[in-house]
């Protein structure tokens, strides 16, 4: 953060065009990570501006929608939602492609469509497997045991969410887990295994 503080001075003088790229994605992301969307959202927009040659729009464009996947403002079927996701296909950025579908799974949680998030994982199972990016496979597996745990149907959730801790290494904190972990505390409780819970 100390090192975003100092870029975020300089940037007025920063003139190559990549470096700038880099630097506004770089504080967007900062800035997420500090829960400052308003500035993440700015950056992320500046980026958007005077593109290098080389680059697309898929990046900013994602972070644009990765920052804002909670706000009111922001549905599964928002046309900037659908946009960002053909920017990237049409930039050949498969990875940003299923991150952006990833937040989609989260907005139809936050819309209580559990099924659309069970239907849009499987769509994208093959993908991410071919990827082997494993935050994206951590995460559908959390998602896929939040959905199932929503549609009541437990033992599936938990299938889920035990894949989940099996993918992450010994010592790892994430939300990712954190969740998964309330999946399986839920389940239990659910179940009425206080000991379990």
């Amino acid at each position: 953060f100390a090192l975003a503080e100092r870029l975020a001075t300089d940037l007025p003088n920063i003139k190559d065009p990549l470096a700038r790229f880099q630097v506004l994605i770089n504080l967007s992301q900062s800035m997420l990570l500090a829960d400052k969307r308003d500035l993440a959202l700015k950056y992320a927009r500046m980026v958007e501006g005077k593109l290098p040659p080389g680059e697309t729009l898929c990046p900013p464009r994602t972070l644009q929608i990765t920052i804002r996947y909670d706000s009111p403002q922001l549905t599964s079927s928002s046309p900037e939602f659908h946009q960002a996701i053909e920017t990237c296909r049409a930039a050949g950025q498969p990875v940003y492609v299923n991150a952006l579908r990833l937040v989609m799974a989260t907005i139809y949680q936050l819309e209580n469509q559990p099924a659309k998030v069970i239907a849009l994982l499987d769509q994208i199972a093959p993908e991410l497997e071919t990827n082997q990016f494993y935050a994206h496979m951590e995460s559908a597996e959390e998602h896929r045991a939040e959905a199932l745990l929503m549609l009541g149907r437990l033992t599936e959730a938990k299938t889920a969410a035990l894949a989940v801790l099996s993918m992450s290494d010994p010592g790892e904190i994430s939300e990712t887990l954190r969740d998964a972990y309330e999946v399986l505390y839920k389940i239990e409780k659910k179940r009425g295994n206080a000991t379990a819970a």
